[in-house]
């Protein structure tokens, strides 16, 4: 009898550590399995199961009934930043806002109740750590659309010749979105059919060069997957995308990425650097090539309905961004925009360096833009 009331337990703990050893590896497995590049992946086949692939949408539905969200990576500092804009230009469109720079106790009051604005715990990383984090906390819950942009309405990486948000997002055409699962929302494409970056591990990188950094994050993102000779696209990380697109990752990838995101190595693995990286990574991770160089002809007139505009070469069509002339384009837009762009207008400093209403219209102008 004692030996058999010994046995029990004993039994019982060799089937729960089993068990638990047989979870442990299951899950440490599913987390460190070296992960592809969605554009080297096969395409998914349907699944079998009747279970759905993500949590039923509880988003709430905007004018038109197509479940969408606009997230917004947004800074706080002087209320510069306010998002509600979106609320009374773009209602089909549900704002998730998330402030990089106050704490919970400091955030700001927003004018209309439909504003939570969420906080990110490690302000490093710039709009990245936002974009990741929305994924991460929504990867079983994505509405059918998402937009993530930065949080002015005015600001030079739009692809408008006032720089505004409202029209780039307003006259985006959803069913180009759904074809291609993943789009930049910008056409124009100001190094292609150059690589932007030639990622390369034993290089020394200088201020704002990420030629080892980003080939850093690649073997750590797709470690078995060979460094591309080159990487371009569009720049100004901005995009829209589907629910689809999202999910070609698992949530194990994103949280990896996000991990990379929030490290810190004084003068390289800063901020602003990983915001560079992951600027021309986002469209390799949605599964376009590295070289990603789409006709800028034909993105304009797919994505926005803008089908007459004249362009130069297929990377540019003319009388849609603001460059200086008399400056190489490669080299930047403008300097900041006034406080109360397009109202206040240019400065008489910054004459021939900032747009002025109309400018599109006139074809002598235009030309050189």
């Amino acid at each position: 009898m004692p030996s058999m009331i010994v046995s029990r337990p004993s039994s019982r703990w060799t089937i729960v550590l089993t068990l638990v050893v047989f979870i442990f590896g299951v899950g440490f497995l599913t987390y460190h399995t070296a992960p592809t590049p969605s554009f080297l992946r096969p395409a998914k086949v349907e699944q079998c199961s009747n279970e759905p692939l993500v949590s039923p949408i509880t988003t709430q539905a905007p004018v038109n009934g197509t479940p969408r969200n606009a997230i917004i990576g947004s800074v706080q500092k002087s209320n510069e930043s306010k998002c509600d804009w979106i609320l009374d230009e773009l209602p089909e469109w549900e704002p998730v806002v998330y402030v990089t720079d106050r704490s919970p106790s400091e955030a700001p009051t927003y004018p209309s109740s439909r504003i939570t604005p969420k906080h990110i715990s490690v302000n490093q990383g710039r709009e990245a750590a936002v974009y990741l984090t929305y994924i991460l906390d929504n990867y079983y819950n994505l509405p059918d659309y998402m937009i993530f942009i930065h949080g002015k309405r005015y600001q030079i990486h739009n692809d408008d010749p006032m720089f505004d948000s409202v029209p780039t997002i307003a006259n985006l055409k959803l069913d180009f979105v759904k074809e291609n699962g993943y789009t930049n929302l910008k056409c124009n494409l100001v190094f292609c059919p150059n690589p932007w970056v030639k990622p390369e591990l034993n290089h020394t990188d200088g201020p704002w060069e990420t030629t080892s950094l980003y080939a850093r994050a690649w073997k750590e993102f797709w470690p078995d997957t060979p460094l591309p000779e080159g990487v371009t696209g569009p720049d100004a990380a901005q995009f829209a995308i589907t629910r689809e697109a999202i999910l070609q990752n698992s949530w194990a990838e994103y949280d990896r990425m996000r991990r990379w995101a929030w490290r810190y190595e004084p003068h390289i693995l800063t901020s602003e650097n990983t915001g560079l990286v992951f600027e021309y990574m986002w469209h390799i991770m949605f599964g376009k090539e590295p070289m990603y160089c789409p006709d800028t002809k034909e993105c304009y007139c797919k994505k926005w309905g803008m089908c007459d505009l004249e362009c130069e070469r297929p990377e540019w069509c003319l009388g849609r961004n603001w460059f200086n002339p008399e400056k190489p384009r490669y080299v930047g837009l403008v300097p900041t925009l006034p406080d109360n762009w397009p109202e206040e207008g240019m400065s008489e400093n910054d004459e021939g360096l900032l747009p002025y209403p109309g400018w599109w219209m006139d074809k002598s102008v235009w030309k050189n833009h």
